[in-house]
């Protein structure tokens, strides 16, 4: 996958909408959001939403298709340069469904995250420079919660969920993306009963900070817990 970028263009996003900036001026806007079908006899919903690369040159777009009554369809995430060239379309019905909260764009890295029409059983995959990589298959969580990249793109951490012993628990799993070595931890508190959440970060050297509350655990890169802290603001 090559990329030719015309380095004068630039995207930015505010909202529902896409800004394409050129030699510093705003030359057009892209408009996402909801429109109505009204060609199509079910009068079919499209829902349009967009992620921005942190370095503003690659964004992609989500469509998700509904019918009338909402109920899912069709859908599809194209890839395009800031300059409005389509890099990559993956279009999915049925029983599969893009998960527009789970993919993401970071500079030349595309993470596609991919479950059924209830956004369950998900699979994750990325996409660095035409080769892609299957993080892990359908079956292996029931669902993602977040995902976070390290801002060297090195290394992917999530918060997934998955069943154990008749309870839905809350796990970080993580993966160096070089090496694709990955490890998981089982949260000691079943959150998803408590309705509470997990905040994840991850650095450049692959250090993983989850935040529960005013707790924090830190994890190396290989998955050894090496502090854990309350932090009261």
């Amino acid at each position: 996958m090559i990329f030719f970028f015309c380095i004068n263009v630039l995207v930015f996003q505010s909202g529902d909408t896409l800004l394409f900036e050129e030699h510093g001026r705003i030359v057009e806007t892209w408009v996402l959001g909801e429109e109505v079908d009204g060609d199509s006899i079910v009068r079919e919903r499209r829902i349009r939403q967009a992620k921005v690369s942190p370095d503003n040159r690659l964004f992609f777009v989500h469509t998700l298709v509904v019918d009338g009554n909402y109920e899912y369809v069709r859908s599809e995430i194209v890839f395009y340069t800031a300059a409005q060239e389509q890099i990559l379309r993956e279009a999915y019905k049925g029983d599969e469904k893009v998960l527009y909260k789970s993919s993401e764009v970071h500079d030349s890295l595309f993470i596609v995250a991919v479950g059924d029409k209830y956004n369950k059983d998900p699979y994750l995959r990325t996409i660095k420079d035409g080769e892609e990589t299957m993080l892990f298959e359908r079956g292996t969580w029931q669902r993602i919660v977040s995902v976070e990249l390290s801002p060297n793109n090195k290394y992917l951490v999530l918060h997934p969920r998955k069943r154990y012993s008749r309870k839905l628990w809350d796990y970080i799993y993580f993966v160096d993306l070089t090496t694709k070595r990955d490890w998981e931890y089982q949260f000691p508190t079943c959150l998803s009963c408590k309705r509470t959440n997990i905040s994840l970060a991850v650095n450049d050297d692959g250090q993983v900070e989850a935040i529960h509350k005013a707790e924090h655990r830190v994890f190396s890169k290989e998955g050894k817990l090496i502090d854990i802290f309350l932090q009261i603001d």
